[in-house]
């Protein structure tokens, strides 16, 4: 569960929608943007410097305070779908997981009104519960103080696996003509990871639990962990840095 990991790819992919929309806004808004971008690369940097991790969070916090129901309203309409995932990724990185799905809910909604469907930001919006919900699971694991069994593997994490699983699977659903390809790469590589993290949890049972919890993840996935993974690594262009990522991390 490399947290570092994320922030590699939120910043490959949120950087170029950035980049395609920074035109579009006002020079306060651009500079919003300017700040997210800092707080994903010196959160991305937290793991070879605890000054990055400190950074990050303060400025996720300035974005999401910046970027009130107000202020997003001002901006132009085509701006909206944006502002509302860069409040939805900053509430997700500082732990506000309410305001996460509250602000992802809002910029779907901006989407759609904006004639965006489809676009970068409406798939990533849409995928963010799932982000979120993974999230919510790794600080209960991180959290948990005694060894799993099977009960309390199957009350505390099997079934918002599964949960997160589904809301992910929502972001191709509403990709079309528009969704860049990177997109779809990115959320490929999210369900690899998911996945991966998912195992992980299994992998920490008993072997008759282990064996019971990954017969009934195979009767959800239609395949095995390991095989799941793959088809979301090779759904991946074999030269992409993604691609490579998962390479390197084993996949």
């Amino acid at each position: 569960m490399n947290r570092s990991l994320i922030q590699t790819v939120l910043r490959f992919t949120l950087v170029a929608a950035l980049a395609f929309l920074a035109g579009c806004g006002t020079l306060a808004y651009r500079s919003v943007q300017d700040n997210f971008v800092d707080a994903v690369e010196a959160d991305n940097a937290w793991s070879t410097s605890p000054f990055g991790a400190n950074a990050a969070e303060g400025i996720y916090r300035d974005v999401h305070s910046t970027l009130t129901s107000d202020y997003i309203a001002e901006l132009d309409p085509r701006l909206h779908a944006n502002a509302w995932l860069l409040r939805a990724v900053s509430a997700w990185r500082i732990g506000d997981f309410n305001d996460a799905r509250s602000a992802a809910n809002n910029g779907r909604t901006a989407a759609v009104a904006a004639s965006q469907n489809g676009s970068r930001d409406h798939v990533m919006l849409t995928m963010l519960d799932g982000l979120v919900i993974d999230s919510d699971l790794r600080a209960r694991y991180d959290n948990h103080q005694n060894p799993l069994d099977l009960n309390a593997y199957q009350s505390t994490f099997e079934q918002d696996f599964q949960t997160a699983l589904t809301s992910l699977d929502h972001g191709p659903g509403v990709a079309g003509n528009a969704t860049p390809p990177e997109t779809l790469w990115y959320y490929h590589y999210h369900r690899w990871r998911l996945i991966q993290n998912w195992r992980t949890v299994v992998n920490t049972l008993n072997d008759s639990d282990r064996s019971t919890a990954k017969a009934a993840a195979q009767g959800v996935l239609g395949n095995t962990f390991r095989a799941t993974m793959n088809t979301s690594r090779d759904a991946i262009p074999a030269n992409h840095p993604l691609h490579q990522l998962i390479l390197a991390l084993g996949g």
